[in-house]
């Protein structure tokens, strides 16, 4: 398997990132002439091979795009978590079974949070390259669930809660282009939240009889989406292979 890099293209030349340049050189020792992947986080993808000063300056020479990949269409809002390896935990895998974008919420319960914003995107990009996906989903700052509310987002709107919601639970819907999720913090929404949340068109999502943890109920909820729209099918494609 070629090794994957993230980094730009202008017509038949690419550069990769710095941090990708000092990986490939350093610690992977790659020579000119090498072939390997690189994406520019938009969905797309070239193969391509080490010019000859590629130590000074980084630049590949582009031999063939590969076919794109269609960006995933759930935003998930995690509410902040009192451990910050937890968070960094779930923004991986979450990269990894596809998210278009990762929206920190701000709660009324949860607990004091340290929010690294710099190490959060390495850990995106990195679970990008390692899953051979092509989108970097977007990583908003942290919001709150009033001014999250009052922002425009896909008519599919779901939250998960752990007490009893005053409408009915629905499932995600088959298929569908976008939606957004959202996953409470460890002392879940508050009252006044979850009535905001339905006011604004967010329903309840049952996730399972048994209560979660805030991290592994994004990861079910990222998994029902995507089962949802048949994206768990054995017949999915890696254009890489």
């Amino acid at each position: 398997m070629h090794p994957f890099f993230l980094g730009q293209v202008n017509q038949d030349r690419a550069e990769l990132s710095p941090s990708d340049r000092q990986h490939a050189g350093r610690v992977l020792r790659l020579r000119a002439g090498q072939p390997v992947v690189l994406c520019n986080g938009q969905g797309r993808a070239w193969e391509a091979e080490l010019l000859p000063h590629f130590a000074q300056t980084g630049e590949l020479k582009i031999q063939r795009e590969l076919p794109p990949q269609t960006q995933p269409g759930l935003w998930l809002g995690m509410g902040m978590l009192h451990k910050a390896d937890r968070m960094e935990w779930l923004a991986e895998k979450a990269v990894e079974l596809g998210i278009q974008g990762l929206i920190p919420l701000c709660s009324e319960r949860a607990q004091a949070f340290r929010f690294n914003r710099e190490r959060l995107q390495k850990i995106m990009e990195a679970a990008m390259k390692q899953s051979q996906r092509f989108w970097l989903p977007k990583l908003l700052p942290p919001i709150g669930i009033a001014e999250l509310c009052q922002q425009e987002w896909p008519a599919h709107r779901r939250f998960a809660y752990c007490g009893q919601a005053t409408e009915q639970p629905e499932e995600w819907p088959e298929p569908a282009a976008e939606g957004i999720g959202l996953i409470g913090p460890e002392g879940d929404f508050s009252p006044a939240e979850l009535e905001l949340l339905l006011e604004n068109n967010f329903k309840p999502l049952t996730l399972s009889a048994f209560r979660l943890r805030s991290e592994t109920a994004a990861i079910t909820m990222l998994c029902k989406w995507n089962q949802a729209q048949g994206l768990d099918r054995v017949g999915m494609k890696n254009p890489l292979e």
